[in-house]
């Protein structure tokens, strides 16, 4: 389930988003009387309140409120995470930081001496964490379209991908590796791979071939690892573009339905209404 598909279905506003790199990106929101229902996460999510923190809680099956955020509140939702139900009562002010497994994982590797893979985000819920809260206002408080700005996001950002390593992570059960996923090595080459070639045709058969295995077993390593096929991960990474360049750039909607890998921009059009919930025009309104 992607959280910001979640958010625009329950009448929250975008107020602004930016792919910050590759797998990472971050989005502004604000929401008022409405309830939103998780149904877990396909990346990993990190919720900051900057304002009326106060009046967003979480509620059981029964409507009865099991805890009350509070400004500068942190929520820790981790990939495939617990469902779970939220009620904005009155106005609510936050700020989400996106993941991708692969580049935690790719991360959480170089952190953890070539373990990485071995970790998980551990969920917390409108908890108290200080260092983090200071993390995530700098990010929240910063220009996303001042190009010079821009270049410290990923570095922000990384920062508190550390930090939430000495404090939210726990040692998965799963396996180091699971049989019959690709190692951390090929999941790199592989997104590399998708990154280079958005704009492209992408074919199954190159893929494999890149890694010496025949289509079927490609594709059935692929969906273990990432939990969706290629087609969908392609898409993802082209919509992440998309959106980027939309806010970013002043390029024609048909040129970035081209750099995405799309023929025509009302194709493009149709795939990114239903990807984020509003249409590229809507975007730059």
């Amino acid at each position: 389930m992607d959280f910001r598909h979640t958010l625009t279905n329950a009448g929250v506003d975008l107020v602004r988003s930016s792919l910050i790199t590759s797998g990472v990106s971050i989005s502004e929101w604000s929401g008022q009387n409405t309830h939103t229902y998780y149904e877990g996460s396909d990346e990993n999510v990190i919720s900051f309140y900057q304002r009326g923190g106060q009046n967003c809680s979480q509620i059981d099956r029964k409507g009865r409120a099991i805890r009350t955020g509070f400004d500068d509140a942190i929520c820790v939702f981790p990939k495939d995470g617990l469902e779970s139900n939220w009620f904005i009562n009155g106005h609510l002010q936050f700020f989400h930081l996106y993941v991708g497994n692969d580049y935690f994982a790719k991360n959480l590797y170089e952190l953890n001496d070539g373990y990485g893979d071995r970790f998980d985000f551990n969920e917390s819920l409108q908890a108290s964490d200080p260092i983090l809260s200071a993390a995530m206002k700098s990010i929240a408080l910063s220009d996303w379209d001042d190009s010079h700005i821009a270049l410290g996001l990923e570095s922000a950002a990384n920062w508190v991908l550390v930090n939430l390593a000495t404090s939210h992570l726990s040692e998965s059960k799963r396996r180091t590796r699971k049989v019959g996923c690709f190692s951390l090595a090929h999941q790199v080459k592989i997104i590399d791979y998708f990154q280079d070639r958005l704009g492209d045709s992408v074919h199954l058969s190159d893929m494999a071939n890149e890694l010496y295995l025949s289509e079927f077993h490609f594709l059935k390593k692929f969906k273990n690892t990432f939990h969706e096929p290629p087609y969908a991960c392609l898409t993802r990474m082209r919509m992440e573009k998309a959106h980027t360049l939309l806010i970013k750039t002043d390029k024609s909607i048909l040129d970035i339905a081209l750099e995405c890998g799309y023929n025509y921009h009302t194709q493009f059009s149709a795939k990114f209404k239903r990807y984020y919930g509003f249409s590229p025009r809507d975007l730059r309104k």
